[in-house]
């Protein structure tokens, strides 16, 4: 493997995926390469989603299907799956995508989510509005969750490795730093 997906970095980006599970994924292939390239050594060290993100950020390798333009939109598509597939409650997938959409290049604006989680949290019927606004919610965030499926395919390996109890558990406190921007060193 000369150079991580893009897929790998939104997965971090985002904490779909863990250290145990990067670290057990870095660990395993540079059992079986040769020459591991540096990233994949300091990936196979780092602590949190910084400290990964500045293992890879400057080696990722864009595909067409997932360029790094498209990072933010894959990353918020992934904090949205991780709601949809039961990892996280309603009320912290709108809060995640809110924060994550507020600073980013992400397409849909921070104030779609808190506007969301307002009413969320200011209804007499919480899991009645959830339900309504799930499915809404799905469907404007068709693209990026699109785009999350190709970073999880891309990431295929990492999530089998890292095992299902790992993949619940957050990147850490660091990871509430906004990583720096892809190429730029640190």
């Amino acid at each position: 493997m000369k150079a991580p997906p893009t897929g790998l970095l939104a997965a971090i980006h985002s904490e779909y995926i863990c250290p145990q599970q990067w670290i057990a994924w870095a660990d395993d292939q540079i059992v079986k390469t040769a020459k591991p390239p540096m990233w994949l050594i300091d990936l196979s060290i780092a602590k949190n989603c910084a400290e990964a993100w500045r293992a890879i950020g400057e080696s990722v390798e864009e595909t067409a299907e997932l360029p790094a333009g498209k990072l933010e939109e894959a990353a918020l598509g992934l904090i949205a799956l991780q709601y949809f597939e039961g990892r996280i409650r309603f009320r912290d997938f709108l809060l995640r995508a809110g924060n994550h959409t507020d600073p980013s290049g992400c397409s849909t604006d921070c104030e779609y989510f808190y506007h969301h989680l307002n009413r969320y949290e200011a209804g007499e019927n919480p899991s009645g509005y959830e339900a309504h606004a799930a499915s809404e919610i799905r469907a404007y965030l068709k693209e990026s969750i699109e785009l999350a499926e190709i970073a999880k395919a891309q990431i295929k390996s990492i999530t089998q490795l890292g095992g299902a109890a790992n993949r619940s558990q957050p990147c850490g406190p660091e990871s509430n730093q906004t990583p720096p921007a892809a190429g730029s060193g640190g």
